[in-house]
């Protein structure tokens, strides 16, 4: 690693004095403060690691997520002479076979056992020599994840690379072990049936014919190395007697799901004093379907089986073709750092923001996304993308959300951003008659409604890409902001990412979605106007009347759907929409502007008065695109400064990032998501602040998320939606924090 670019970094073993926890009126995951970067790609299914070195949280089945710490999963150290083998885990854990960890009276001895830094998709465990005689052990994890390259960044595989430095006085020998138990229990490998190994010089492979899936550990470097299978316990027992001794056993040859069968693979070194040496494992799976529904009934091929074939048995290849290809992945990544970190460092941004950056892309990994390229049992190429709105919200690729978080796929993989424009092109015109009745009111409504822009692209529970809305709070159909980001988002594709053949294919369904907007005007001033029941993305904080967020979004929408139909050569809809912006941009400023910021909506009485954070929405992406801005010259300035006094400065005295809502007076809004931070529209904060050249202002915001985020709260790699002052969040590892990638689009285009 670049020396010079600094991770995410904490004390193995550190435990939170005190972390957010979960909101407890809800049904929220809460799996503590001790995460750490996973193991996987995009659309792979993940394998979560902590940051103590543990082997923790499972998402290999979408929407499917489990935390349950694997003791039969673990690294370790063993010096030939010595006695009993020591896992590189925290002191007094649990591990399998028993009594591997290191002794709980070296923590008080020496302090912390080592240090944990994270700058996806590296992940550094720097264990003291202290912990394994006088040998300094340092573990680099990754996967392939790397920007723009999209076959790679598909791969099931995770490389564990351990570096030896012989810091004693004596050459000594060392047996170094990666020991992992297959997870038999989850969702993905049912049917259940028994598991097959076989063995081949330094790999053992792993089959579930039953479930169409296979495990590899491989393992290369030192002067021997060994692999093997773990039938059961007898076999994990003999681990405990002498790491190398049990390597050169193969194993079983077959095992029983209930056995709790594993995989283990080692390198045995020798080193001179002073002398450093690297062994590196792969571990990879082959999950190659991703089944869908609530009897998993709907079945896609994942996008590794382009390179890997969909027949279930690749784990060895792909763990090999990891390791073939090492040096040049690694190079790879670090080049991607040092771009990031070279253009922050142009723009002045603070020396934290690249870890920022990079350790966000956990999401893409851990959470829940899909990526399909194909129905089993269909030729017909059929390629989805697709990312959880979170673990709890199970909900893909949520358009009201992604108008934040969508910035990283534009920036890293451009072409998944127009695989996931594509398929809200395609289901914007179709409708569903299936009936619905939502959850907050009970009120009767339709699945789809025809040029409708829907919340999602379905759920993995039900039958994603083809039936879409799997969200029930409310009725989206009549939602005000969906079809406005919709068409802010197809402008932005075509206008950033150059995709001009996009124009024709998009205009006519924004032209349409466009006008089912236009239908929620009841008083014929111009405006969508809402009638107390929530219908946008806050969707349990109502708006009446017209209100500063749809507003906003509105008047860009308009202009951008101005600039496609020009574009398009349109022009007699371009003059239309133009004069239609021109009608109702006066009535905005006559009814919403007190003049230092826009009132919350047009009711009147106290609730309509709110300083709303997110009121300048739609100004940023008019910013970002250069079109014409919703407000007149200075205004959204001036709105800006009210809302960084108002609800970033004075609330929590700047400590947590700007609260959605304040009153007037300074106080409460008194609604649950007005009184919470919502982290991803914060960070489009700082986005525009940026973009208005507030660039202290940004990174005051900016610095608020990361030292909540990374110090104060302890929900790193578990970016909730919310949080609030009392110290609770709502959903964790959320899509929209996404939006971090949103700042490093306005340097780039600033730049």
């Amino acid at each position: 690693m670049n020396s010079s670019l600094r991770g995410w970094r904490r004390p193995i073993g550190a435990r939170h004095p005190n972390p957010f926890t979960a909101k407890p009126d809800q049904q929220l995951t809460d799996d503590g403060p001790v995460q750490g970067l996973p193991l996987g790609g995009l659309g792979t299914g993940s394998i979560g690691r902590d940051h103590d070195g543990g082997f923790s949280r499972w998402h290999l089945a979408p929407g499917r997520y489990r935390y349950r710490p694997s003791p039969g999963s673990w690294l370790g150290v063993e010096l030939a002479g010595v006695g009993a083998p020591v896992a590189l885990v925290t002191p007094g854990s649990e591990t399998r076979p028993a009594g591997l960890a290191p002794p709980a009276g070296l923590v008080a001895a020496i302090g912390s056992i080592g240090e944990y830094e994270a700058l996806f998709p590296f992940a550094w465990h720097r264990y003291r020599p202290e912990v394994t005689w006088g040998v300094r052990v340092e573990v680099r994890q990754w996967s392939p994840v790397i920007a723009g390259r999209e076959d790679e960044s598909s791969w099931p595989v995770g490389c564990l690379e351990v570096t030896l430095t012989n810091e004693r006085a004596d050459t000594c020998e060392l047996t170094v072990a990666f020991v992992f138990e297959l997870p038999v229990d989850d969702a993905t490998l049912r049917p259940a049936g028994p598991v097959e190994f076989s063995v081949e010089d330094a790999s053992v492979l792993s089959r579930l014919p039953a479930a169409r899936a296979s495990f590899a550990l491989a393992v290369e470097g030192g002067d021997q190395v060994a692999a093997r299978a773990l039938g059961g316990d007898a076999e994990y027992e003999a681990l405990a007697a002498g790491l190398w001794r049990a390597a050169l056993n193969p194993g079983a040859a077959a095992s029983h799901l209930d056995s709790r069968p594993g995989l283990a693979a080692a390198a045995r070194v020798r080193l001179a004093p002073g002398e450093q040496r690297t062994v590196a494992f792969a571990l990879a799976w082959d999950l190659p379907e991703i089944r869908f529904g609530d009897h998993e009934q709907h079945r896609w091929h994942r996008a590794h089986t382009r390179r890997f074939g969909t027949g279930g048995t690749a784990a060895g290849e792909i763990a090999g073709t990891l390791l073939a290809h090492r040096d040049e992945l690694t190079g790879a990544i670090e080049r991607w750092h040092a771009d990031v970190a070279n253009r922050l460092r142009a723009q002045a941004a603070p020396d934290w923001m690249l870890a920022d950056l990079c350790n966000e892309l956990y999401m893409l990994v851990e959470g829940g996304t899909a990526w399909v390229t194909g129905q089993v049992g269909s030729d017909r190429p059929e390629e989805h993308f697709a990312v959880l709105e979170s673990v709890d919200y199970r909900y893909y690729e949520t358009l009201d959300v992604r108008y934040y978080s969508s910035f990283v796929l534009l920036e890293l993989w451009p072409r998944l951003e127009r695989v996931v424009m594509r398929d809200y092109l395609r289901t914007i015109p179709e409708e569903d008659p299936e009936p619905i009745v939502t959850e907050w009111s009970g009120h009767r409504a339709v699945r789809k409604r025809r040029d409708s822009a829907p919340h999602d692209l379905g759920g993995p529970l039900q039958e994603p890409f083809s039936s879409v809305n799997a969200y029930v709070l409310q009725d989206s159909g009549v939602w005000v902001d969906l079809n406005p980001k919709f068409v802010l988002q197809v402008a932005r594709s075509i206008s950033l990412l150059g995709d001009d053949g996009l124009v024709a294919e998009a205009w006519p369904i924004c032209r349409d979605a466009i006008r089912v907007v236009e239908g929620f005007d009841s008083d014929g001033d111009g405006l969508p106007d809402h009638d107390g029941v929530p219908d946008q993305t806050y969707d349990t904080w109502p708006m009446r009347g017209i209100s500063a967020y749809c507003a906003d979004l509105w008047l860009a929408c308009l202009a951008a759907g101005e600039w496609l139909a020009a574009r398009a050569g349109d022009h007699v809809e371009a003059e239309r929409l133009a004069a239609l912006r021109a009608r109702c941009q006066p009535v905005v400023e006559d009814r919403l502007w007190t003049g230092a910021y826009y009132r919350f909506d047009s009711s009147g009485g106290p609730a309509s008065e709110v300083v709303m954070a997110d009121q300048l929405a739609g100004t940023w992406y008019a910013k970002l695109l250069r079109l014409p801005e919703p407000h007149p010259e200075g205004r959204a300035e001036r709105t800006l400064e009210t809302v960084l006094d108002s609800n970033f400065r004075g609330f929590a005295q700047g400590r947590l990032g700007p609260v959605n809502g304040r009153s007037p007076d300074g106080g409460p809004v008194g609604s649950e998501q007005a009184d919470e931070v919502w982290v991803g529209a914060a960070w489009g904060m700082a986005s525009l602040a940026l973009l208005l050249g507030r660039d202290d202002e940004a990174w005051q915001v900016a610095e608020a998320l990361h030292r909540t985020l990374y110090e104060d709260s302890g929900l790193w790699f578990r970016t909730p939606e919310a949080w609030t002052e009392e110290r609770q969040f709502r959903a964790s590892m959320y899509h929209r924090p996404l939006a971090v990638w949103s700042v490093y689009t306005a340097l780039r285009l600033r730049g």
